[in-house]
């Protein structure tokens, strides 16, 4: 089964692990190295778009074309939150499983040189969520 991530940043090496042990993916790809325009648009996507026509016209219909032409089978998908419901939508109606994936927050003191504590959130992979 073939796998397309679609995030705003690099998969952790967990959640790469985790969709071929649990969810029989054999195949991933990750859109920022597939498509670098698409992956663009998406990481940047304008706030001046407010409708849902102005986000399909510019963003989805051209995820979900990607996604279905190349029969991808499962999808992990996180960023702005609209756009990615818009997409999630259309392609469960394509037969296509959708997921987010979690995160869990520490926070960690850090002890500096000069007394100061500092907190620093580390964030561990922590699964998915089927949209």
């Amino acid at each position: 089964m073939k796998a397309l991530i679609i995030l705003n940043h690099n998969p952790v090496e967990e959640l790469l692990i985790d969709l071929k042990e649990n969810y029989g993916v054999e195949n991933i790809e990750i859109l920022k190295e597939t498509n670098e325009n698409l992956a663009l648009k998406f990481g940047q996507i304008p706030i001046t778009l407010k409708t849902k026509k102005e986000l399909y016209d510019y963003i989805v219909k051209e995820m979900v074309s990607f996604v279905k032409e190349r029969n991808y089978k499962v999808v992990v998908i996180s960023g702005e939150p609209v756009v990615c419901k818009w997409v999630t939508i259309e392609l469960e109606k394509l037969g296509i499983n959708c997921y987010a994936p979690l995160s869990k927050r520490e926070s960690v003191d850090v002890k500096q040189s000069d007394g100061l504590v500092v907190k620093k959130a580390i964030f561990k992979y922590a699964g998915l969520r089927e949209f």
